[in-house]
């Protein structure tokens, strides 16, 4: 068996070729510097955006809209707002012709309602959870917020092989 030796990771595997290439997948992650955080990142962009909840916010963009007081922090943000108040909607969908304001929501709605997802791969896999969410970014989130869990299950299989592996040790009795 060899064992991968990452940080909270210790999954086991039967070649080596595989714990060569499960460790690949650990070079990617980059975690969120903040103290108590904990957040993981596939790249550093992604992680740029998330620190931003760490920093106090400077709302430089302010809508020149009459009667509105609103200021957003990224201008693209400001952009969506003021389509709100004019009625703007220049992302339209071409299956069912209803419209939105910034492209976010418009590619949410083509997951969500016009791609046909295999429902099994909604369910989750944890052992004793019945979950099934409504699409794959769900089931995303709902298995970052079970991570802890799986650490916990993966401590406690790895446990369970020592006592094992220990017990049938014939070079120890």
């Amino acid at each position: 068996m060899f064992k991968c030796d990452f940080e909270d990771c210790s999954i086991l595997f039967e070649k080596e070729e595989d714990l060569n290439k499960h460790k690949l997948l650990h070079k990617n992650v980059i975690f969120c510097p903040f103290f108590g955080c904990g957040m993981k990142f596939e790249n550093e962009k992604n992680l740029q955006k998330h620190q931003k909840i760490h920093i106090p916010s400077k709302k430089i963009y302010q809508c020149t809209y009459p009667g509105c007081t609103k200021s957003f922090t990224a201008s693209y943000n400001l952009t969506i707002h003021y389509r709100i108040h004019i009625g703007k909607k220049p992302y339209k969908c071409q299956k069912c012709g209803k419209s939105f304001f910034d492209r976010a929501n418009y590619k949410y709605h083509i997951a969500s309602k016009h791609i046909n997802i295999n429902s099994k791969k909604l369910i989750c896999q944890h052992r004793n959870c019945n979950h099934k969410s409504k699409s794959i970014k769900q089931k995303l989130m709902h298995h970052d917020k079970l991570e802890e869990f799986c650490i916990q299950e993966k401590n406690l299989l790895l446990n369970l092989v020592m006592i094992y592996q220990n017990s049938t040790c014939f070079c120890c009795t």
